[in-house]
């Protein structure tokens, strides 16, 4: 669970590297977003691992995991090496909403500014009416 916290502080950091670039002119986010995608393809991975631990135990035990990998488990239920991994869940939940909060952030500018722009093209491609044409 450490490592998930590791790869979604990494996801954070490029996230907002990306939201700062959407508020700039000239926007360049092709390699951000590569960079990104390849952290949270490592976080579906640990993921799945975590999954198929969990899959391993019985089914109540299964759900009791999954829920203090999610860290929905109450304090007061928790055993002290289930408290720290539901502290590090919840902290996991902090970053991830961050993250969603900041790429909504940037997926809006970036549509608008994507909006913009194609109005300007359509603008563009509308032919001029005759009596603004020139006969050369």
């Amino acid at each position: 669970m450490e490592q998930r916290l590791i790869l979604l502080n990494h996801i954070l950091n490029l996230t907002k590297e990306i939201e700062v670039q959407s508020r700039q002119q000239m926007v360049d986010i092709g390699t951000l977003v590569d960079k990104r995608q390849v952290y949270i393809d490592r976080l579906k991975k640990c993921n799945a691992m975590i999954d198929a631990v969990c899959c391993e135990f019985p089914p109540e035990q299964c759900e009791r995991m999954k829920k203090i990998v999610a860290g929905k488990l109450p304090q007061t239920e928790c055993t002290e090496e289930e408290k720290k991994l539901c502290e590090l869940a919840q902290k996991e939940n902090e970053v991830l909403q961050k993250i969603l909060a900041l790429d909504r952030e940037a997926r809006s500018r970036l549509e608008a500014e994507c909006n913009r722009i194609q109005a300007r093209l359509r603008e563009l491609q509308e032919p001029l009416p005759k009596s603004n044409r020139r006969i050369y």
